[in-house]
């Protein structure tokens, strides 16, 4: 039968209120088991929102993503949006959207590719880039 040993206090960010940060204070309970052949002696306590050792909510790192990978936010405005640094939200965009970028078969409904004239015309032998 575990008992409660101690209480931490962990900071994380969550979505931006009013365009505000908000910033959640979460006491993690920290607990010990009593038994002297118990594998764990303490533990802390956990909750699918916020991952261990996180300093945003998993809500929050979804709404970022989608900020930057699909509403084209640049990642410095969503980092102060979120109240934390730009190498924060970048690390979570790359962490989110290697998979996405490597995975063979995303371009398998692609059936066409267009090009942009004027682009195309900048690249052609009678027009020079320069």
């Amino acid at each position: 039968m575990a008992r409660a040993k101690d209480r931490r206090p962990v900071w994380v960010r969550d979505l931006p209120i009013a365009g505000r940060p908000v910033v959640l204070c979460w006491h993690k309970r920290i607990w010990c088991c009593p038994h002297a052949l118990c594998p764990r002696k303490t533990w802390t306590e956990q909750h699918p929102a916020i991952a261990p050792r996180a300093c945003l909510t998993e809500r929050a790192r979804a709404w970022a993503f989608e900020q930057v990978g699909t509403r084209d936010a640049a990642v410095s405005h969503v980092a102060d949006l979120l109240g934390v640094g730009w190498t924060t939200v970048m690390r979570l965009v790359t962490t989110r959207g290697n998979p996405i970028i490597d995975d063979p078969t995303r371009l398998d409904t692609v059936t066409a590719v267009g090009v942009d004239e004027t682009a195309f015309m900048r690249a052609c032998a009678s027009h020079s880039t320069m």
